[in-house]
């Protein structure tokens, strides 16, 4: 489901000549489209790096839709890993607490793909301790 609301949202992002100024300036278009086919190739052409520039961005006009990719990308295994490599967890802490009922959602999504299937205890020491200092 996440997928398909990603092809939806990708075909919908250049409507607005501001998404468009966003996107291309951001260096998304290459690994979105990769995204679409491949997912392990999407992270090899550095999607996570994109996605957490969009993240950190004052304005948060792409936050939703960076958030769904990094849901999807947390499904796969080389995702878990450049996800875990971005230190992305305090970013989706402060949104799971702060962020639209959209935000929240696609950022809780992302740890619980990640601990699903980890294969070690740090990531659920690290995103434990966070939530001790940073409480929902």
């Amino acid at each position: 489901m996440i997928e398909e609301e990603m092809k939806q949202w990708v075909g919908n992002l250049s409507v607005t000549d501001e998404n468009k100024v966003i996107i291309g300036s951001s260096g998304a278009i290459p690994p979105l489209v990769s995204l679409l086919s491949n997912k392990g190739k999407a992270l090899r052409a550095g999607i996570i790096p994109t996605l957490m520039r969009l993240l950190k961005e004052p304005e948060g006009a792409m936050v939703d839709e960076a958030l769904t990719i990094l849901a999807i990308l947390a499904s796969h295994f080389e995702g878990k890993a450049a996800i875990g490599s971005a230190k992305a967890v305090p970013l989706l802490v402060e949104f799971i607490g702060s962020g639209s009922p959209r935000n929240k959602e696609n950022a809780a999504t992302v740890p619980f793909l990640l601990l699903i299937s980890m294969t070690t205890e740090l990531f659920c020491l690290h995103f434990c301790s966070f939530c001790v200092f940073f409480p929902f």
